[in-house]
């Protein structure tokens, strides 16, 4: 940052640097650096003790701030202040396996026995839904402000926003229109303002669409030729509907899937395209339209629909291949993801600049000795 708050000169070099001139001096400014806001865990206190247990999802509330969660705590990221802060929630006998949050009152925490509805203006739970969750809910909300819940063992809950029970899917419903494939779930996606709702299954069942009002379901496993392949195909950690309404589905061992929105064909991308690793744990795209996609060895960006494939950077490896929601939407710039030692706001449009930066430019080399120029096209 510069000396000062007050600039008195500035000026771009040949490199792209911008040297900033104030009363107290010097400031020299790489743009290209600044594609990213680091927060690292070991600087921050008691938060460093808390990421070790590992984080295993997360929840935007704001361009602002985002929530993180493991079994035992939950943090919230303040980008402002760059640090995190921590929830001084009732004490939960039960280890946490789910956070979603509502607008900029409310949290909907899952427990492995029950979930609850906590205010944060006043600190107190308001709600309480006993039921058998176990280790992992991921929910969300829809367009009617009705709560999903996705279980482990225990099907697909849609609740009001008092966490009153408006269905519950399960494999054995009467209504076979309303069977779900399987009641083990990881993943939930809905869309921006659709009717359709995603669902994730654990143990290679693929995924089915539940239509928000009528609540019928409809399955879907990705085809693949060996058995062997289909199962880890068909274990899917998240989703991903795109500008262009292709559907991109991550899998945990299976790489990624884009299902084409007009020929409904899948296509896959795996690690030996240039995927760092098949274990998918989120998927976001920018205002640009490329897909980021988070893995367990790293984050990869795609462009032009998947045929181009960058790695931005080292920063994201997991110690696992546990799934972990480890990545968010903060505004149409910005993404953030974490894992065990760091947070990550990237700046989405900086990243790619700087790779198209990076770029090398050959004007000549040499053989056996002898100066070969190459010659340059437009």
């Amino acid at each position: 940052s510069p000396p000062t708050e007050i600039a008195r000169c500035f000026f771009i070099d040949k490199e792209g640097n911008n040297w900033i001139g104030t009363s107290d001096g010097i400031s020299i400014l790489n743009p290209y650096e600044q594609s990213k806001e680091y927060t690292d865990f070991s600087m921050q206190g008691d938060v460093a003790d808390k990421a070790e247990e590992g984080f295993i999802g997360s929840s935007l509330q704001s361009e602002k701030k985002i929530w993180v969660y493991s079994h035992r705590y939950i943090l919230c990221f303040d980008r402002n202040a760059g640090k995190f802060k921590n929830l001084e929630f009732p004490y939960l006998k039960d280890r946490i396996s789910g956070l979603v949050v509502s607008g900029d009152s409310l949290l909907f925490i899952a427990t492995f026995n029950a979930i609850y509805r906590y205010r944060l203006a006043t600190g107190k739970i308001e709600r309480k839904f006993p039921g058998n969750f176990k280790g992992r809910t991921n929910m969300t909300f829809d367009k009617y402000g009705q709560l999903w819940a996705v279980t482990w063992t225990n099907g697909v809950y849609k609740f009001d926003s008092d966490l009153r029970v408006r269905y519950h899917f399960l494999k054995t419903d009467s209504i076979p229109a309303r069977q779900l494939h399987h009641n083990n779930l990881i993943a939930i996606y809905i869309p921006r303002g659709s009717d359709s709702v995603y669902i994730g299954y654990n143990g290679g069942k693929g995924y089915s669409a539940i239509h928000a009002q009528q609540n019928t379901v409809s399955s879907y496993i990705i085809p693949l030729a060996r058995e062997n392949e289909r199962n880890v195909a068909n274990t899917i950690n998240c989703f991903l509907k795109d500008s262009k309404s292709n559907l991109w589905i991550g899998t945990f061992g299976g790489g990624l899937f884009q299902r084409n929105f007009r020929t409904q064909a899948f296509s896959t991308i795996n690690q030996s395209d240039g995927l760092k690793s098949n274990f998918v744990n989120g998927l976001v795209e920018d205002a640009q339209g490329n897909i980021w996609v988070s893995t367990s060895n790293g984050m990869n960006v795609l462009q032009n629909e998947g045929k181009t494939i960058i790695s931005p950077d080292n920063e994201m490896v997991m110690c696992t291949n546990d799934f972990m929601g480890n990545l968010q939407r903060m505004d149409p710039e910005s993404i953030v993801a974490f894992n065990t030692r760091k947070l990550i706001v990237y700046h989405t449009r900086h990243v790619m600049e700087k790779e198209k930066a990076g770029k090398i430019l050959i004007s000549d080399f040499k053989i056996s000795d002898k100066l070969r120029p190459v010659p340059l096209y437009d």
